[in-house]
């Protein structure tokens, strides 16, 4: 059976939430998260920027452990629906929608 087209709308809007997520609030340069999630380079997480191609599940659940200097963790729902859990799933606008909060009861433990 073949596999089915990919919509390449849905992947550059995760793309550029993906951007959003690491230059704005985890405040990380390509080159440090690329270490962080394992890539021997920075080639994918460019291609990335340019909505070409999104990291694979093992690298989303990578990305899901790193944390902001306030301790926060990102929410990767919002990184792949757009919809955030606070604001009854519109488009993203607040620091908040982008991670969860290092005592939300929700989140997964990193320790």
């Amino acid at each position: 059976m073949p596999r089915s087209l990919k919509n390449e709308q849905i992947r550059r809007s995760m793309c550029t939430r993906l951007k959003v997520l690491v230059e704005d609030h985890l405040k990380m340069s390509v080159k440090d998260v690329s270490i962080l999630l394992g890539y021997a380079n920075t080639t994918v997480l460019r291609r990335a920027w340019k909505g070409d191609v999104f990291p694979d599940t093992e690298k989303l659940a990578s990305l899901a452990k790193i944390k902001n200097k306030d301790g926060s963790t990102p929410n990767i729902h919002w990184l792949i629906t757009g919809r955030t859990r606070d604001d009854g799933f519109s488009v993203a606008s607040r620091y908040t929608d982008w991670f969860f909060s290092s005592d939300c009861p929700v989140r997964e433990s990193n320790g």
